[in-house]
C-alpha cells in the first residue's frame, strides 16, 4: 500500500507544480502583453505546440512524459528515449511547429470567412493573435540551438555529411544569435540564447558520440529539407499579410 500512495503523492506534485508554472507563465506573458486575452492565446499556443512534439514522438513509438510550461522562456517537452534515426529525430521536432500552422491556419480562415459578421475590434484581436502565433513560430524555427530549427537542421545537416562539426554548428548559432541582437536589441535573450545554444550543440555531440542515429538517405533529407523551408515560408507570409491588415486598420 505504500508504492500507490508514494506514486499518487508524486503525481500530485507533479500537478501542482504544472499548474503553478502555467498560472506563473500566462501572468508573465500578460505582463508582456499588457491584454490576458493575448496571454491566454500565447499560452494556448505554448501548450499545444509542446503537445505537438509529444504527439509526433508516440506515433514513432518513443515513450514521452508531460510538458512543462517555462515563465517567460516558453515550454518544455520530455520525451524518456532517444530516436535512433535523424528521420524519426526530424519528425519528432517538427510536430511543434506543425501543429502551430494548423492553428494559424485555422484561426486565419476562420477570420477570413466571419470578417464581414465581426466586430472591427474583435476581427483586430483575431489578426494580432495570428500574427504573435506566427512570429512565436518562425522565430522557433531559426537555426538556433535549443530552438526546434536548431535541431531539426542538425538533423538534416548531419545525414548530408556524417562528418558535420560541432563547431561549424556553433558558428552558425553565433551569426544566428547576432541576427537576433541586431533585430531584437535585448542583451538579457542574447546571453541566454548564447548559453543554451552553446550547452545544447556539445550535449547533443557528446551523445552521439555514444548513441549513434542512423542517417538519413539523401531522399530523406532533401523532403525534410523542402518541410523546414515550406513551413518557415508559410510563417513569414501570414505574418507579413497579418501585420499589413493591422497597418490599414490603424
Amino acid at each position: 500500500m505504500v508504492k500507490p500512495r508514494r506514486a499518487g503523492r508524486k503525481e500530485m506534485k507533479k500537478t501542482l507544480i504544472w499548474i503553478v508554472l502555467a498560472v506563473l507563465s500566462f501572468l508573465v506573458m500578460w505582463w508582456f502583453a499588457r491584454n490576458p486575452v493575448l496571454a491566454f492565446a500565447i499560452l494556448a499556443m505554448i501548450g499545444l505546440h509542446e503537445g505537438g512534439h509529444l504527439v509526433f514522438a508516440r506515433f514513432f513509438g518513443l515513450k514521452t512524459g508531460g510538458f512543462y510550461f517555462l515563465p517567460g522562456l516558453g515550454g518544455a517537452s520530455f520525451i524518456k528515449e532517444q530516436a535512433k534515426t535523424r528521420w524519426i529525430d526530424f519528425w519528432v521536432w517538427f510536430g511543434g511547429p506543425f501543429v502551430g500552422a494548423l492553428l494559424v491556419l485555422g484561426l486565419t480562415g476562420i477570420l477570413y470567412a466571419f470578417k464581414d459578421s465581426m466586430s472591427l475590434e474583435h476581427w483586430a484581436m483575431g489578426v494580432d493573435i495570428v500574427m504573435i502565433w506566427s512570429f512565436i513560430n518562425l522565430l522557433n524555427l531559426s537555426p538556433i540551438f535549443p530552438l526546434d530549427g536548431g535541431v531539426m537542421l542538425w538533423s538534416i545537416a548531419k545525414s548530408f555529411r556524417k562528418g558535420y562539426s560541432p563547431w561549424f554548428a556553433l558558428g552558425v548559432n553565433v551569426l544566428a544569435i547576432a541576427l537576433f541582437f541586431l533585430y531584437f536589441k535585448s542583451i538579457f535573450w542574447t546571453v541566454l540564447l548564447g548559453y543554451f545554444g552553446y550547452t545544447g550543440i556539445m550535449r547533443r555531440h557528446k551523445s552521439e558520440l555514444v548513441f549513434c542515429k542512423e542517417d538519413m538517405k539523401w531522399r530523406q533529407a532533401v523532403l525534410c529539407a523542402l518541410a523546414y523551408v515550406v513551413l518557415a515560408v508559410f510563417f513569414a507570409v501570414i505574418l507579413v499579410l497579418s501585420m499589413a491588415a493591422l497597418g490599414q486598420i490603424k
